[in-house]
C-alpha cells in the first residue's frame, strides 16, 4: 500500500482521534478477522516501513512465520480434542507424566494411542 493510497479522510479522524483524551471506544472500526487481518496488518506495516529497509525486512521475516503450534503430524493438521477429568484423576495423570518425564499432553497423547491400538488389534 503506497501513502497515496491512504484514505486521507479516515486518516485525519484518526490522526485527531490520537491527538485528543477521548477513549478508544469512540472510534468506529471494521473489524476484521483472519485472512482479511493478517493482510490489512501487513499493508499497514509495509507502508509504516516504506523508507526503512531493517523495518521491512522485520516485517517480511514476521510474515513468512506460521502461527500457532506446529502440527504433531507433519503430513497433515492436528485435532485439538478439550475434556475434563476428576480432580484425583488429572493430579494421578500428572504424576504418571512426571514419573515418565513427558508433560501431561504427551502422556495423554501416549495413553489414547496405546488404547486406540489395543482396540484395533495393531500393536503398538
Amino acid at each position: 500500500m503506497a501513502k497515496t493510497d491512504i484514505d486521507e479522510a479516515r486518516y485525519g479522524r484518526l490522526a485527531e482521534w490520537a491527538e485528543s483524551d477521548e477513549w478508544v471506544g469512540a472510534l468506529t472500526v471494521r473489524e476484521l478477522a483472519g485472512e482479511d487481518s493478517r493482510a490489512a496488518t501487513r499493508a499497514l506495516l509495509m507502508a509504516a516501513t516504506e523508507e526503512d529497509p531493517t523495518g521491512r525486512a522485520l516485517v517480511e521475516a514476521a510474515a513468512a512465520v506460521r502461527p500457532g503450534r506446529p502440527p504433531l503430524d507433519q503430513s497433515s493438521s492436528s485435532t485439538v480434542m478439550r475434556f475434563r477429568l476428576s480432580a484425583a484423576l488429572g493430579e494421578e495423570v500428572r504424576q504418571l507424566a512426571g514419573r515418565d518425564g513427558v508433560n501431561v499432553s504427551q502422556w495423554v497423547r501416549e495413553a489414547v494411542a496405546s488404547r486406540v491400538l489395543a482396540e484395533s488389534g495393531r500393536a503398538a
